[in-house]
């Protein structure tokens, strides 16, 4: 018959597993602090001189995406004055 051995062994894999995923839990909720419950955002500090900012996420990208649509149409406005020169000259 068993002597059980194997059980025993299997149970304290268990538990190993169990006390592995808890500590990687909580390393995860020590990293996400800046999260309140209800807020999803990452939150990304920017250093402006020597004082702090917090931003939300979704800022950081509409100030990127309205600066590089502003390189965008400054490059097109370039390209349109060349081309007149060309005609022109």
């Amino acid at each position: 018959m068993d002597d059980g051995k194997g059980w025993v062994g299997k149970e304290k894999c268990d538990e190993k597993q169990k006390k592995e995923r808890r500590d990687t839990k909580e390393r995860k909720s020590k990293g996400n602090k800046l999260k309140k419950s209800g807020e999803k955002r990452r939150v990304i500090t920017e250093r402006k001189g020597n004082v702090k900012k917090k931003k939300n996420q979704k800022e950081v990208k509409n100030r990127k995406k309205i600066n590089s649509s502003r390189r965008f149409d400054e490059a097109k406005q370039e390209r349109k004055e060349k081309m007149k020169e060309e005609w022109q000259g």
